[in-house]
């Protein structure tokens, strides 16, 4: 007679696991992809960890008389002491040697992290071939003209010296003095968040909602060091929740940022925040105004640069709000990466002056390229993972390479 077979139940736990394991795996993987929205996860999740809510910059950030503001070396890894991403930004000149300044805001940063295949790209042509390239990032997240400007005059006066300036700008010239300044009454000129930069003294309320704000940025990096390169990031569940819980997060970081922007109302502004009073007639003179200072801030780069044996090349940059500039894929709407109102506005009413003044800037002496078309022809690609202006990594394949054609092309 056969014996009874027992089973020990840690087998029977493991093996529920297991079937339960496989079928919370299948369950996200057919809710994910037959959801528009949840189309290319990977990107929506790098999108979130792109997305910073303001108070947390300024949380990180330290004034600086010249420059606006720069990081806080003691709080950002790989920041040098002067506050910008990378090694010491002040070089100087050799025989074999060109120093390339990259400068702008944060999608000129990520030249910087790319800057492997940009000088790949440069060496494709004859006169850099045989150079050794050094990249020195002057470009920070929230940067606009003039700051670019008084960037490398500050640099200059500290002895740094340039082969090379690429100047990638734009898209913060255009939002961010009507989205950030304007609409709050403070110079239009004056850098990005200058509303919480400036403030002597702050509510506790204040205090403890930028605290809250500040924990939420920490949880989304932990979620993004943890998860991201990491084998966990092939389980469609566990993308799905990271996803989820990260963009939770920064609900709630714009929930306490809007509750900030009330309190700051509240309390009043002083000049020190406010600066010179412009009083426009209408907002067509702002975007007017805004073009003066892009083009105008980058006449005096070229100036400057040529006086001090730079050679300067100044790229508009693409934004998906540009209206023709790219058919978006259906995962770039899924993304809503048009999805902010102000942007669309600020981008269809300055750009076109920016391009307009192409003619000018020549005139007076700048390599200006217009690359507010490069995705044109990528209709089937996905390039922009977020409402801002941001690109994954193809897109910046692309801009890195046509960058880098109009380069070469100058010194061929």
């Amino acid at each position: 007679m056969a014996k009874n077979l027992k089973v020990h139940p840690t087998l029977i736990y493991g093996v529920l696991a297991i079937l339960s394991l496989v079928f919370l795996e299948t369950i996200s993987f057919f809710y994910i992809h037959s959801n528009p929205r949840l189309k290319d996860l990977s990107s929506k999740i790098k999108g979130v960890a792109q997305e910073k809510s303001e108070p947390g910059f300024i949380s990180n950030d330290v004034i600086n008389p010249y420059l606006g503001f720069t990081l806080d070396p003691n709080l950002y890894e790989d920041t040098n002491n002067f506050g910008f991403p990378g090694e010491n930004p002040i070089r100087k000149k050799s025989a074999n040697k060109l120093i390339v300044g990259i400068f702008g805001g944060s999608v000129a940063q990520g030249l910087y992290g790319d800057n492997k295949q940009l000088t790949e790209e440069l060496k494709k042509h004859a006169f850099f071939q045989k150079k050794d390239f050094e990249i020195v990032m002057v470009a920070l997240g929230g940067f606009k003209q003039p700051q670019q400007l008084m960037a490398l005059n500050y640099f200059l006066v500290l002895g740094g010296e340039f082969d090379i300036i690429i100047n990638l700008d734009g898209f913060n010239e255009a939002v961010l003095p009507y989205r950030e300044n304007y609409n709050y009454g403070i110079s239009p000129i004056f850098p990005w968040l200058w509303n919480f930069y400036t403030r002597k003294t702050v509510s506790p309320q204040i205090l403890e909602l930028r605290n809250r704000i500040q924990k939420l940025e920490q949880k989304r990096e932990v979620i993004d060091n943890k998860f991201e390169n990491s084998i966990f990031a092939k389980s469609n569940t566990l993308s799905l929740l990271a996803f989820i819980l990260k963009k939770n997060a920064l609900n709630k970081e714009y929930k306490y940022y809007k509750r900030v922007e009330g309190l700051l109302e509240q309390e009043g502004k002083s000049f020190q925040t406010t600066g010179p009073t412009f009083p426009f007639k209408d907002i067509d003179q702002l975007w007017d105004y805004e073009t003066d200072i892009w083009k105008s801030s980058s006449i005096q780069m070229a100036r400057l640069s040529q006086i001090n044996g730079i050679k300067y090349f100044h790229f508009l940059q693409p934004s998906q709000y540009l209206e023709n500039s790219k058919k978006l894929t259906r995962e770039e709407k899924s993304l809503e990466v048009t999805s902010d109102r102000d942007n669309y506005e600020a981008i269809n009413n300055a750009y076109p002056r920016f391009i307009a003044s192409r003619e000018e800037l020549l005139r007076q002496g700048v390599f200006f390229v217009d690359l507010t078309n490069v995705f044109q022809n990528y209709d089937k690609d996905t390039l922009y993972i977020d409402t801002c202006c941001h690109f994954n990594d193809r897109g910046y394949d692309i801009l890195i390479k046509e960058i880098a054609r109009y380069i070469g092309g100058y010194y061929d």
